[in-house]
C-alpha cells in the first residue's frame, strides 16, 4: 500500500475511534429503519411481479416497472437529452458524448476526448425500434423475453441495462465493441473490464456487473471477453429467482472533465464531513482530517465505483 493509502486508512481509523458512540447510535437508527422498511419493500416487490406477463415481449411499461426495483430510475430525470432523425437520445456531459439510436442495429456511440466507441447491443438484429421507458431511459424489446434499456448518467457514463422477463430468455448478452486497432478489452481483477487503445492506455471502463430480481435479491452475473466483445452472463434460470431480472453493465469513458467531476464530489464530501465534525465538537486537527478523508471516500465510493476512481488516477498519473 502506498503512502497515500496508509494515510487514508490511519485517518479513517482515527475518525471511527473518536466517533464510536455516534456511529453506534446511527447504526441502531439505521437498523430500526431497515426493519420497518422490509414489509414495505416486500409489498412493492409483490406489486411489481404483477406488472409483467412473462412472455417474449418486454414492453416499455414492463421495463420501467422492472427498473423501479433497482433504484436507477431516480437519476433519469436529471439528464437532458435531445433527438434527431436517427437518434432516440443524444447527450454531452462532462466531455462524454452518448448517442442512442432509434434503430438498435446502428449501435450506441459513446466516448470522450475524440476516442469514440461504437457498441452493438445484445440481440440488436431482432430488436424493435426504440421507445422511451421513462425520462432519460431508451428501451428496445428483443422479442426473446429480454429487452435493452439505455440510460446516460449525470457523471458522463452510460448504463446498458438488460431486462430479463422469464426463464427462457438468454443467459448471455454480447456487447460488440469497435475496439481501436491494436487495442483490446481486458477483464479487471474485480470482475469489471477496461478498454485500451493501441497505445495500451485505458479509454473506457465497465464497472463490475450486477443483476437483481424483482424482490431486489442479487442474481449471479459476470463478464467474459475475447478482446473485442464483452459478454455479460446472467445466471437467472435457477430456482428462487423472481422475474423480471435487471442486469447492469455500467460504462464510463475517460476524460479530464470526468476526472474533475470526481474531484468535485470528493470536495463536497470533505466539506460536509468537516462541518459535521466541527459542529459536533470534534475539532482537533486529527478529527477534522479523519472527517475529511472519510467524506471524500464516502462520496467517491458511494457515487462512483472503485474501478472508475482507480482508473482515473491511473490515467492522470
Amino acid at each position: 500500500m502506498n503512502h497515500l493509502g496508509q494515510t487514508l486508512v490511519h485517518q479513517n481509523a482515527q475518525f471511527l475511534k473518536e466517533n464510536k458512540l455516534r456511529l453506534v447510535a446511527l447504526s441502531f437508527v439505521a437498523a430500526t429503519l431497515f426493519s420497518v422498511s422490509l414489509p414495505l419493500g416486500s409489498t412493492l416487490a409483490s406489486r411489481n411481479r404483477g406488472l409483467t406477463n412473462h412472455n417474449n415481449i418486454v414492453s416499455a411499461t414492463e421495463t420501467r416497472h422492472a427498473l423501479g426495483t433497482t433504484g436507477v430510475l431516480s437519476d433519469s430525470d436529471q439528464i437532458v437529452t435531445k433527438t434527431d432523425a436517427d437518434s432516440a437520445a443524444v447527450t454531452n456531459i462532462n466531455g462524454s458524448t452518448v448517442d442512442i439510436p432509434k434503430d438498435a442495429t446502428q449501435g450506441v456511440t459513446f466516448g470522450a476526448e475524440g476516442q469514440t466507441l461504437d457498441i452493438q447491443l445484445p440481440n440488436a438484429n431482432t430488436a424493435a425500434l426504440a421507445k422511451q421507458a421513462a425520462p432519460g431511459i431508451t428501451t428496445y424489446d428483443s422479442g426473446n423475453g429480454s429487452a435493452n434499456a439505455i440510460q446516460p448518467t449525470e457523471d458522463g457514463g452510460i448504463r446498458m441495462l438488460t431486462i430479463i422477463d422469464n426463464p427462457n430468455a438468454p443467459t448471455s448478452y454480447d456487447y460488440k465493441v469497435s475496439v481501436p486497432k491494436g487495442g483490446r478489452i481486458e477483464l479487471s481483477p474485480d470482475g469489471g473490464a477496461t478498454i485500451f487503445n493501441r497505445k495500451q492506455k485505458p479509454i473506457a471502463a465497465v464497472a463490475t456487473p450486477w443483476a437483481k430480481d424483482a424482490t431486489g435479491k442479487a442474481v449471479r452475473a459476470h463478464f467474459t471477453t475475447d478482446g473485442r466483445t464483452l459478454t455479460q452472463h446472467v445466471q437467472h434460470d435457477v430456482p428462487g429467482v423472481v422475474y423480471p431480472v435487471s442486469a447492469d453493465p455500467f460504462w464510463i469513458a475517460f476524460s479530464g472533465a470526468i476526472f474533475w467531476y470526481a474531484v468535485k464530489i470528493c470536495v463536497k464530501g470533505v466539506a460536509f464531513n468537516v462541518v459535521v465534525s466541527y459542529v459536533g465538537g470534534q475539532r482537533s486537527r486529527q478529527a477534522l482530517q479523519g472527517a475529511a478523508a472519510a467524506g471524500c471516500l464516502a462520496n467517491i465510493l458511494g457515487g462512483w465505483s472503485k474501478v472508475r476512481w482507480m482508473m482515473y488516477i491511473y490515467k492522470v498519473l
